[in-house]
């Protein structure tokens, strides 16, 4: 289902490689001093064009074209490590970053929760609501080019943490309406600051995973190929397992954030 158009005929094959594969997921030029430095004092740094130019071809074109998008949801299409995402510039990428700023990555080993997402804008326009991931470090990246980009799209990362003692399904999980979610959007407006990062294509949020965050509602063009992608990338444990064993022989409760270990 995931390679027919809208109309339910099937979309071209994939076209022959035309360049060799990249030799490095990240462009080279990126200043991870300052990068670590605003992630360090704000929990979340943006940053543009973090891929290379022949890797983010890449990972367009197996974007477009793959067969691996195989959960299906409301108004977008998954493609998970069960369902095939085996793109050898993901581990690339991952070993790279770990390289660049170790004191963000190096801890926290790539998880097997990552995922591209694709979303048909006419049939939802939200994208993923009001949620909190399970780990310590998270990077969403956005991969359609920004002809397609007609507005919003960008994500919204509230400061406010849920404690970690919660439950994953407390944090990460549909509503059981509009107005309950409406509800916790007031709060988290209310207990701190939001940092809106508007979409650009090949632009990187990089930001605390257990940070409350959601979609922003967008609008792209017609056309399978021209669909909101993302790819998200989950670093590390939600736990710091030192914090915890801190906090029991003290008589607390546990929790804490492992940042920079």
């Amino acid at each position: 289902r995931a390679l027919l158009g809208s109309h339910g005929w099937p979309l071209p094959s994939p076209p022959p490689a035309s360049e060799a594969p990249p030799e490095r997921a990240l462009r080279q030029s990126i200043d991870w001093g300052g990068a670590v430095a605003e992630y360090s004092a704000k929990r979340c740094v943006v940053l543009d064009d973090l891929l290379s130019p022949a890797a983010l071809r890449a990972l367009q074109a197996y974007t477009r074209h793959g067969a691996h998008f195989r959960t299906l949801r409301r108004g977008y299409l998954g493609c998970f490590p069960a369902d095939g995402m085996t793109h050898p510039l993901v581990q690339s990428l991952a070993a790279e970053l770990a390289a660049a700023a170790p004191s963000i990555f190096g801890p926290h080993p790539l998880a097997l929760c990552r995922w591209i997402f694709k979303y048909d804008s006419a049939v939802n326009p939200s994208g993923i609501g009001i949620h909190a991931d399970p780990a310590a470090v998270n990077i969403n990246l956005w991969l359609t080019d920004d002809d397609a980009h007609h507005e919003g799209g960008g994500l919204a990362i509230y400061e406010h943490v849920p404690p970690l003692e919660q439950p994953t399904q407390n944090v990460n999980r549909e509503y059981e309406s509009r107005a309950a979610e409406a509800a916790l959007r007031e709060t988290l407006l209310r207990a701190g600051r939001v940092t809106r990062v508007e979409y650009r294509c090949n632009r990187a949020a990089i930001f605390v995973s257990d940070q409350y965050h959601e979609s922003l509602p967008f609008s792209f063009a017609r056309g399978y190929a021209q669909r909101r992608a993302n790819l998200t990338l989950l670093f590390g444990d939600r736990w710091s397992s030192e914090v915890v064993a801190a906090g029991a022989e003290q008589g607390g409760t546990g929790g804490g954030w492992d940042l920079f270990d």
